[in-house]
């Protein structure tokens, strides 16, 4: 399963990699990518960031530090920063929702992530991290972080 995303609107200059950075420190156990296009290739992505996830067990730990994470460099006094988060399972169904908008709290935003994570698991058990990391790693356009 991946948890990835982009900010909508930057309050201040913020490096993807840095944001990564920060919700790694806090949640080690899943993998971590920013969007990373081969030379000659010019893109514009809403997807910024794409956390592949360690099994079920992590997206609590997931979600807390993304949700410090959209507090510490999205969120300003009185701003709209927005921080656009998508849940995906291999069969790319997903589950897409905006922190500051839809999302005001770090509880509805675990609430949202679970539930995401419920509704999308496959039937039957856990998908392969494996499989999940080699797509992201060979695809050519994600550059581990961390």
């Amino acid at each position: 399963m991946l948890v990835q995303g982009g900010v909508t609107r930057r309050v201040k200059q913020m490096e993807t990699a840095e944001f990564v950075r920060f919700v790694a420190q806090r949640a080690p156990a899943s993998h971590y990518f920013v969007v990373d296009p081969p030379p000659g290739i010019s893109m514009a992505s809403a997807m910024e960031w794409r956390i592949v996830l360690a099994g079920a067990s992590a997206l609590a730990e997931v979600g807390a530090a993304l949700w410090q994470a959209y507090e510490t460099f999205v969120r300003g006094e009185g701003s709209a920063g927005e921080l656009l988060v998508q849940v995906k399972n291999r069969k790319k169904a997903f589950d897409q929702f905006v922190v500051g908008r839809e999302i005001g709290d770090e509880k509805a935003l675990l609430h949202r992530l679970t539930e995401s994570a419920r509704l999308l698991a496959p039937k039957g058990g856990e998908e392969s991290v494996e499989e999940e990391l080699a797509e992201t790693e060979d695809s050519g356009y994600w550059a581990r972080v961390v």
